[in-house]
């Protein structure tokens, strides 16, 4: 656990506020200027929209670039323009936004081969301008902390990412608006390059120490991803409601960032799946009354989180808590998201116990019953016969 108080940036902005003009491109100020901006084009003043987000997305802030290239492709407060349109999109996609894609997709199936030659050159050429409101960097509003297992000391690794902002600020501008708006960064050894959990639906940035001991433009290829995911998921969910439905009892609730119709479409099979479980798997089972996406990133060579859910207690809900499920939707089966589910249920009965042995165990002896209900093969049952033997479980 960091040792040290989770600080949240809040997008969250009054009205008041939000129509200050902004005073950097970073921090609460982006934050401000990126709501604004989004309510414009929502509601329909595209001139203001554009106002706003054009020195955002000039700025290298890649959910302004999606918005700016929406409107040049609609003519919204711009000349309709599909050339211009499309290299904003195709910089947002670059910049992690992912529902910049299919508005890409639809231009892209209009243009001939000079118009994509065009679009290439653009793109490759197109450097960050570093906007009036960008000029002063001014102090860096990042949160630091160690979890107490770093060989560097917190004086150490506070100066390294001091000189690391100061060097990407000057070698990659497009940079500012992610770095400098992180609300936390943890170091840490043994995971991943850069990777990112949630403490109370937060993201958290955690570096590895290591990456002090390469160079800055090498630290800041593996830093700079994961930045984006912070900020962008950030950005995306004060402004876009994530979708919740109830299925069969459960509630499951979306991701503002996250291919949502996937994770979905899973956990609804998970759901219909858990009734050719044993009665006391499937009673187990509905002891979860919540599933929440919250997908956890890894930008390195290690996984920060192996299981696919974790169960995280809350006593507001039924059932003392929520599963929250981590691993690409399109990538995992029904089968494995039920006994994530199980898993949280077991977890659900034994509050504050922790990630002892005695419950691995009794998780593992549960997915080799279900995984033989469910049918899903020797190899799958094998897999979990061998866990509970290295686990040293009591039958």
């Amino acid at each position: 656990m960091l040792r040290i108080t989770l600080i949240c940036l809040a997008l969250i902005v009054s009205a008041e506020a939000a129509q200050a003009a902004p005073s950097s491109c970073y921090g609460l100020d982006l934050a401000a200027a990126w709501k604004h901006g989004y309510d414009s084009f929502a509601s329909g003043d595209y001139d203001t929209a554009q106002d706003v987000l054009l020195p955002l997305a000039d700025n290298g802030f890649a959910p302004a670039q999606w918005l700016v290239g929406r409107m040049a492709a609609d003519g919204l407060g711009t000349q309709k323009d599909p050339i211009t349109a499309l290299v904003w999109l195709k910089l947002a996609g670059a910049g992690q936004i992912k529902q910049a894609r299919p508005y890409a997709s639809k231009i892209e199936a209009s243009l001939g081969m000079d118009g994509f030659e065009t679009v290439r050159l653009r793109q490759e050429s197109w450097r960050a301008k570093r906007t009036a409101s960008c000029q002063n960097s001014g102090p860096i509003p990042t949160a630091l902390g160690d979890n107490g297992s770093t060989k560097k000391s917190p004086q150490q690794l506070m100066q390294w990412w001091n000189d690391f902002i100061a060097d990407a600020i000057d070698r990659r501008p497009e940079a500012i608006p992610y770095l400098l708006t992180l609300p936390q960064v943890g170091f840490v050894s043994g995971l991943a390059n850069a990777s990112i959990v949630r403490y109370k639906g937060q993201p958290i940035l955690l570096v590895n120490e290591s990456l002090a001991e390469r160079t800055m433009p090498e630290a800041l290829e593996a830093v700079l991803p994961a930045a984006r995911e912070v900020i962008n998921e950030i950005a995306l969910a004060a402004v876009i409601t994530a979708p919740v439905e109830t299925y069969k009892g459960r509630t499951l609730r979306g991701f503002a960032a996250g291919d949502n119709q996937a994770f979905l479409t899973l956990m609804r099979r998970a759901i219909d799946m858990s009734v050719k479980l044993p009665p006391p798997l499937r009673q187990k089972a509905e002891r979860i009354s919540e599933i929440r996406y919250e997908p956890a990133f890894v930008h390195g060579a290690s996984v920060a989180d192996s299981m696919a859910g974790i169960f995280i207690e809350d006593t507001s809900i039924r059932g003392g808590g929520y599963v929250a499920f981590k691993t690409n939707p399109a990538m995992t089966s029904p089968a494995n998201a039920l006994i994530s589910l199980l898993a949280g249920a077991t977890f659900a009965a034994h509050p504050g116990q922790g990630d002892s042995q005695s419950l691995q165990c009794i998780i593992s002896k549960d997915a080799l019953q279900a995984a033989k209900a469910l049918d899903m093969g020797a190899q799958i049952e094998d897999r979990f016969s061998r866990t509970i033997g290295k686990q040293n479980c009591v039958n």
